[in-house]
């Protein structure tokens, strides 16, 4: 970043040095618009490199009769998935809450409406840092899951 910043400044001065000698500004590249004075810089950049991090959303959605049932089965699975991505090096300040959601399902078959229970999602938002142990990680947790575990949106980034 500290280059883009030098490259600019060194850019306005070079800019101004060429100015018309008459207190005139050099437009930037494809500028159609002069001003009495100051300088147009127009700039593009572009950054490649290899990413060092992967963020995932992964978490619990459980289905059970009551909201009661639900709601304990969800929060001991997502301490479960909690549990084995500490336990495989992942930091606390890595693995958030994205969301938390409780409604009532119900099947609609016939003219109808049944319920069939409640539903509690509860979805984390987890960053890797260490990408070699990133499916040693996520195998855990989705182990610790079990059957209700629900893994979304991989993105690496650096």
């Amino acid at each position: 970043m500290r280059k883009l910043f030098v490259l600019f400044g060194l850019s306005a001065v070079l800019l101004a040095a060429c100015g018309d000698g008459e207190g005139g500004a050099v437009s930037g590249y494809g500028s159609s618009e002069t001003t009495g004075s100051g300088i147009n810089v127009t700039g593009q950049g572009r950054v490649y490199g290899t990413p060092d991090t992967l963020t995932l959303n992964l978490g619990v959605s459980v289905l059970r009769e009551t909201v009661n049932a639900a709601t304990d089965e969800a929060a001991a699975k997502a301490e479960a998935i909690i549990a084995a991505l500490r336990a495989k090096g992942v930091a606390e300040i890595d693995i958030q809450t994205a969301n938390y959601s409780i409604y009532p399902e119900y099947d609609y078959n016939g003219d109808t409406q049944r319920l069939i229970g409640y539903r509690v999602s509860n979805n984390l938002t987890v960053k890797i840092r260490d990408l070699a142990k990133a499916g040693e990680i996520i195998d855990a947790a989705t182990a610790a899951g079990g059957n209700d575990v629900v893994v979304q949106n991989l993105a690496f980034s650096i």
